[in-house]
């Protein structure tokens, strides 16, 4: 039997398995939610979220949460979905919001685990670079992002490329965010870790030197 939307969010996080994840996407893109009052919030990670509640009954107000995903896809907003004083039924970051749009799924795997955060290349190394193309990565997420890397980073010239596989790791991006230009290491990672919200599961991105002469897209 199919479960409602109500009835998954009953069941307790700690013991919510593969198929539970399968049947919340199936039902969830099904569902039509109501904008909170206030509609935004900053989360605790510090990005910035539409609020939505499941409305108790059919509703006028009620938006289908396609539409709304395309919304916060252009405002660069994740989704989070019944927010309480501690906690919430469930939260979209953007990448998760973007891959749907893109892709049709929230959540794709990586072809390569990376356990240690974005790959690092050392100097010098030899890669192939491309320009990204609008389906890997839309018009929409490219002013997303490039206002978040001038905002919260102060890059005045925001930019991303594609670098073909390198090994066994998958093609990945890289942006224009320097360990050079971080007063530490950690405030670098820190930094990269951060561009992980606003990107697809199934994407890896790749820290360059500054060294390393490529052409990158403005974004």
């Amino acid at each position: 039997m199919t479960s409602t939307l109500s009835d998954l969010f009953k069941v307790p996080v700690d013991v919510r398995d593969l198929h539970w994840h399968d049947d919340f996407y199936t039902q969830v893109v099904n569902e039509s939610f109501v904008p909170g009052d206030p509609d935004a919030m900053v989360g605790p990670d510090h990005f910035p979220y539409t609020i939505l509640f499941t409305p108790p009954e059919r509703t006028s107000r009620a938006v289908p949460l396609k539409t709304l995903i395309e919304e916060a896809t252009v405002n660069g907003t994740g989704i989070v979905l019944n927010p309480r004083a501690n906690g919430a039924d469930w939260v979209f970051g953007y990448g998760n919001l973007w891959s749907y749009r893109a892709f049709g799924s929230f959540f794709i795997p990586s072809e390569t685990p990376i356990e240690s955060g974005p790959l690092v290349l050392e100097k010098d190394t030899k890669i192939l670079v491309g320009s990204p193309s609008e389906m890997f990565f839309p018009s929409y997420a490219r002013r997303v992002i490039g206002d978040y890397m001038a905002q919260a980073f102060h890059i005045s010239n925001p930019g991303v490329a594609i670098l073909g596989p390198l090994g066994d790791a998958p093609a990945s991006v890289a942006f224009t965010i320097f360990r050079e230009d971080f007063p530490s290491e950690e405030a670098y990672e820190t930094a990269m870790r951060r561009m992980t919200w606003f990107l697809p599961s199934h994407y890896v991105i790749t820290g360059l030197p500054k060294s390393q002469e490529i052409d990158y897209t403005p974004l």
